[in-house]
């Protein structure tokens, strides 16, 4: 029985310097079967099972693999642990010499992922959730076909063959991603430009006095050079494409306060007019403002002549429905 149970744990965990007396070799056994459970330390670093367990995640969507290895290990151990008298020990060492060997074998590349391989493993996952929030917007086919190539690899129960794959693919894809996420901010770019140059167009149309203009083109400046700024650092689609909303908002709401500021200023002049001799009463004519971004929105893309003149076509009736309501049209 002895020399059984040596060549098990030999075999098992490459223990050959073991006791011969029966004394001995249980408490040997039985430090090494604890040293693989919950025990093994090396340089503060814990190398053992339960600390190994404690790294999954309940309800991970991208588990690490090998949990069941481990728990069956761990279940295997500790059913040989609960035999105190020696030979209850020793048959119970014998009867799981099949399990020990398979965990034996196949926690090697359990234990080679936690020590080398999880760090790819983890990046990898953080890309797939940083793509989540740009998925929507992505169409490319190569980027596409590139993330679920990860996906595919970290949903594997046994990637260990694959993981050396994960720095590659994680390359790659960043390299289009960040290619794809330039275009589409230089896009957006455009956008926030516009808007800020129709919020200034339009107060430079506003009957404004010197001193009120001067802190509207302030704010004008500060708010769409933070959107800029903003876009420039954006990391994911979602925040890209959301600054043209943001710019729009930006620009309707400075609009409002133009027109607000407007007609205070007005209000204080037509105040100050009552007491003077207010002269001939001039014509009053009805402006209308108009957005010429917003206004052609629905407008649909111009590909050919025809396009072009069915645009033009529209464009001249909503301008004279506008005309019948108003004097004056000013576009900004």
């Amino acid at each position: 029985m002895i020399k059984k149970v040596k060549d098990i744990m030999q075999e098992a965990f490459n223990q050959g310097h073991l006791a011969n007396d029966e004394a001995t070799l249980k408490d040997d056994v039985e430090r090494l079967l604890k040293l693989e459970l919950r025990k093994r330390k090396i340089n503060d670093e814990e190398l053992n099972i339960e600390a190994y367990l404690r790294q999954y995640e309940d309800g991970a969507r991208y588990p690490y693999p090998g949990k069941q290895i481990l728990l069956e290990g761990k279940a295997t151990i500790e059913k040989i642990l609960e035999n105190y008298e020696e030979m209850n020990f020793f048959n119970a060492v014998k009867a799981a010499e099949k399990d020990l060997l398979d965990y034996s074998k196949d926690s090697e590349d359990v234990k080679e992922f936690f020590k080398n391989k999880r760090k790819h493993f983890d990046n990898a996952v953080e890309q797939i959730e940083n793509f989540k929030l740009s998925e929507t917007y992505v169409t490319d086919e190569e980027a596409i076909a590139t993330i679920k190539e990860i996906k595919d690899i970290v949903k594997m129960p046994n990637p260990y063959r694959e993981i050396h794959r994960l720095p590659e693919l994680r390359n790659k894809f960043i390299a289009i991603f960040t290619e794809l996420l330039e275009q589409e901010s230089e896009l957006v770019k455009g956008v926030v430009i516009s808007n800020r140059e129709s919020a200034r167009n339009y107060l430079n149309q506003a009957e404004i006095s010197e001193n009120g203009k001067y802190g509207l083109v302030e704010k004008i400046n500060s708010k769409f050079e933070k959107l800029m700024d903003e876009l420039s650092r954006a990391k994911v689609f979602r925040d890209v494409v959301f600054k043209k909303d943001e710019a729009s908002r930006a620009k309707d709401l400075l609009v409002q306060e133009i027109d607000a500021i407007e007609k205070q200023e007005k209000a204080r002049t037509d105040g100050n007019n009552k007491v003077k001799d207010p002269g001939p009463v001039k014509e009053v004519k009805k402006v209308k403002k108009l957005n010429l971004t917003e206004y052609t929105k629905a407008f649909k893309d111009i590909e050919s002549d025809i396009d072009l003149e069915d645009v033009v076509n529209k464009f001249r009736e909503l301008l004279k429905e506008e005309m019948k309501k108003n004097d004056v049209i000013k576009f900004f």
